[in-house]
Order: structure tokens, then sequence, then C-alpha cells
């Protein structure tokens, strides 16, 4: 009896709870349990509830009375203390609510929903007299003892009619159970396809081993030059350390090309993030990622943000693009707030790219970034010869568009029977 009053007069804990929400911190709620930083939990808010994230304890002056309860704690992997940080650098570096910081973590609103039930069956009761026509199913179950209604289907032919009369007879017993998440990129071999490098290319991945994490690395070099090859191979290094791998590129390179390519290497297809992907493939992206699950990820800058359990290494593909930049909403630049992630969990981040950036570049000279360089393309293949024409010193006809040396290479190539690609600085 003195233990449960003991128990009924503990006072409540006080929690700050961060909510997806344009709001600069976090909300004081009381909670009963002992939660841990980053624990989703479910709270209220006015009239609704909503999803938050435990930031740790605090202390209101408001009196407790006026304090609400939070409801419940959320089926969710914890947000990792290092994730936290980042989010919280990055609402202080683009004076950005937190909140809505936060809501780039939880953009896919299926991960708070519960999975999916799947129909199973096991064999209940034979003694019965079968009819010849499920001698078949039974055949099947004999052989499986459990099986979900898809396989039994896929495996036997039978109709959902025929599923639902054996369950009636007691012949199957019906069950629901949670589907089991298949997570994208969880088996991955950093051994399989190695390639071989040239000369060049390991004195690049040398740098990238020699740096450690303690500064960003420019894997610089002139198209076709293998830097693609070079990250796999760092890439492969951070899978065998059992950590994972985000590779940020622009949209427009997260192609099946590049896909096959990477599947070709690693003997398995990566995870993709990007906004053109179904709610479904999202989710079960999200929460392998926040479980640790899904090895590698190639996203667009959103990807940035997802909850990693263990990151070891972020590579930007193309630094130099514009893509990488925000608009809305939060204003950022992907590419430098990649390089704060790495700085925080003292990781390798590689810049990449054929044509760098000015601020890239600054930062190589000025030592503060290591470089990697590819001075040639790959094996025997040499660049293409390029000559720039100055059209001052052309002449050219009145309301004519192509000069004399223009012309003359068009002719030459047509009479060879060869195609010619011009391009205009127009959209469309």
């Amino acid at each position: 009896m003195q233990e449960a009053l003991k128990t009924q007069s503990a006072p409540a804990r006080q929690l700050s709870i961060l909510v997806p929400l344009p709001v600069e911190t976090g909300f004081t709620y009381l909670a009963d349990e002992d939660y841990e930083t980053g624990t989703f939990v479910s709270v209220p808010w006015g009239k609704t509830t909503v999803s938050g994230v435990v930031e740790g304890e605090t202390q209101s002056d408001l009196p407790l009375a006026k304090l609400k309860s939070v409801l419940a704690p959320l089926p969710l992997p914890a947000l990792p203390p290092l994730h936290l940080e980042f989010l919280k650098w990055v609402a202080r570096y683009t004076m950005s609510p937190l909140g809505s910081v936060l809501k780039m973590t939880l953009s896919e609103p299926s991960i708070f929903k519960p999975a999916k039930k799947e129909i199973f069956y096991t064999l209940q009761n034979t003694d019965e007299k079968i009819h010849p026509r499920y001698a078949k199913i039974i055949a099947y179950m004999e052989e499986h003892k459990k099986a979900s209604r898809a396989d039994i289907v896929q495996g036997t032919g039978a109709s959902l009619s025929v599923l639902k009369t054996l369950t009636k007879k007691n012949i199957l017993l019906e069950l629901q159970e949670e589907a089991t998440t298949q997570y994208p990129c969880a088996n991955l071999d950093a051994d399989h396809n190695h390639p071989t490098l040239t000369e060049s290319q390991k004195k690049a991945l040398d740098i990238i081993h020699e740096t450690k994490g303690t500064k960003p690395i420019l894997l610089d070099g002139v198209t076709g030059a293998g830097k693609t090859e070079v990250y796999f191979e760092a890439v492969a290094e951070c899978l065998k350390r059992g950590q994972q791998a985000l590779i940020l590129a622009p949209e427009i390179t997260l192609t099946n090309a590049f896909t096959d390519r990477f599947e070709k290497r690693f003997g398995g297809a990566p995870a993709l993030w990007h906004s053109d992907l179904s709610h479904g493939v999202r989710r079960k992206t999200w929460l392998g990622v926040a479980q640790g699950k899904t090895q590698v990820i190639i996203g667009a800058r959103s990807s940035l943000f997802l909850p990693y359990k263990n990151l070891g290494l972020i590579i930007i593909d193309e630094e130099h693009d514009n893509s990488y930049k925000q608009e809305e909403g939060v204003t950022y630049n992907a590419r430098d707030m990649a390089i704060v992630r790495a700085h925080l969990a003292s990781i390798p981040v590689i810049l990449v790219s054929a044509t760098p950036s000015l601020e890239t570049l600054q930062n190589t000279w000025d030592g503060r970034y290591a470089h990697a360089e590819l001075p040639a393309r790959y094996g025997q293949a040499e660049m293409p010869d390029v000559q720039m024409i100055d059209l001052r010193q052309e002449k050219m006809e009145r309301q004519r568009f192509i000069g004399p040396t223009l012309e003359k290479a068009l002719l030459d190539t047509l009479s060879r029977g060869e195609q010619s690609l011009l391009f205009l600085n127009r959209r469309g």
C-alpha cells in the first residue's frame, strides 16, 4: 500500500519535446516514463495530436497543472544524438525554426503509420475427409507448415474463396501478423567485382584513406577519368567497417545507368531517395536507414536529413551543381551542410567534380581541403579536340548565325557520313 502511494505521489518528469512545426524551441510536457533523448512520442497540440521527439529533460516555470502529458511513445527507432546536434546546427546557421528543420527529417508521413498486417495460414485439422480438389493446398501446407496468403495463391493457384472455405471448415487456421519488412540495400558485397584501378586512381584512393575524416577531400579529374570507380572503392571500405554511406547526387543523375553501374560493382542495388518515389518505398528506406539495415543511399539533397544510425562516409557527386541549393522553406546548400554533417561525426566527405566550384577550389588552394586529382581519362581514351571561335574574327553574312569555320566543320562531317550535334543556349 505504501509503495502504491509512493508511486502515485512521485512527481512526473518534465521533458522538452521538439515538434515538426515552424517553432523555435521544444515545448515542455510531463511524462511518467523515462524516455531517452531522441525517442519519438505522441503529444497533444491544441485540439489535435502531433508526433514529436524527446530533446531531453527540462524545468518549466509554469505550474504543473498547466502542463500537458506525453500521450505515448511511438514504435520508431530513436533519433541518434548526433543527428539532433546536426539539426540544431542547421537551424542556427540558416536562422530557421528548429521545428522546420526537424520536419525535413520527418518528411515521409507514412513512417508514423502502423505496419501493414499480412494474412498467414497454418494447417489445423486434416482428420476430416478432404475433397480431392483441395489436395494440392493441403500438400503445400504440410510442406511449409505456415505460409502467407500470397504465397499459397502463387504456389497452388488457389482462389481466396477456397481459402475462406477451408478456414470455415477448420482445416486452415487464419492468422494476422505484421508483414516482414524487406529493407532496401541490405546485402551488399564490398568484395564483389573488384575493378582494376590505374596508378592515378590508386594514388587518389590513398589520399582519401590518409585524411581519415580530418578534412574534406576534393576528387577532381577530367570527364571519363574514373572518379566514380575511386569513390566506389571508398564506399567498399566503409561497408567493410560495417557503416553506412551516403552518395548525394543531382536528381538528373539518379538514372538507371548509374544504379546499374553500382549494382555491377556491389552485387546489389542502392537505396534511392528522391521526391518521385512512392510512400511505401520511402517508408521502407527511412526505417532501413534508421535501423542501420540500409547500407548505401543515393539521393537528392533531402537524403542528407535521413536519420542514419551509423553513417561512415558522405560523397557529393557533381558538387558544383546548383540543384544542391534549397531555395524554399529552410534555405541551405546541401553540399555545405554535408561537410558539416561529416565534421560532426569525424567521417570522410568527398566532393567530386570535373569542374569544381570556386569555393571548393579556394578551400583546396588554402589547404582546408585535401586534393585527389585524376589528370587523364581512364584507359587509352583521349580528350576531344576543343576549338574556341571568336565570332568577331569571322566574316559572316547578315542574318547568318553560322560562321565559315563551323560551316566547314559541319560540311566535312556530313561528307564523311557522320552526325553533328549543335547545342543552343536556349531552353526547351
